[in-house]
């Protein structure tokens, strides 16, 4: 028992001539600044300033008289957002979306807000697939010929 008495001493001696450290903050990002949340992201090539990738959303895409629909549903975490489904800039067939989003700016309500968007293109051919990218990745979509 003695034993970790002089242990615990040696510990808190060593404290003592060294400084403790703790709750301190790290010297390091000391002249950062805050930066919002919109600010951190990576900007996506294809997509405008202010825009993103939205998270993961329900997709749904059909062909009718020659045109193909892509909707999407999804939920916002809050009011004011924007929502589009943006062609990527690769030139393949079919073309390829991306579900983009831009958060609102100032105040906005705290409320999942429910959101629908859709894109469409035409096709002679029937579509059997198309692929949407948002930030959770690729995700393909059946297309369903009526």
């Amino acid at each position: 028992m003695s034993h970790l008495i002089g242990l615990a001493l040696i510990a808190v001696a060593t404290v003592l001539a060294t400084g403790c450290k703790c709750g301190e903050k790290s010297n390091e990002n000391v002249n950062a600044k805050a930066v919002s949340p919109a600010a951190t992201t990576q900007p996506v090539a294809g997509l405008d300033a202010g825009w993103e990738l939205a998270p993961r959303a329900t997709y749904t895409a059909r062909q009718k008289e020659g045109t193909v629909t892509i909707t999407v549903k999804g939920e916002n975490p809050s009011a004011g957002y924007e929502n589009k489904l943006v062609q990527s800039m690769l030139r393949i067939w079919p073309p390829q979306y991306m579900l983009a989003q831009r958060r609102p700016e100032g105040m906005a309500a705290q409320v999942i807000t429910p959101y629908e968007t859709s894109a469409s293109f035409q096709a002679s051919e029937p579509v059997g697939m198309v692929v949407v990218t948002d930030a959770g990745g690729r995700r393909e979509v059946a297309v369903v010929q009526q």
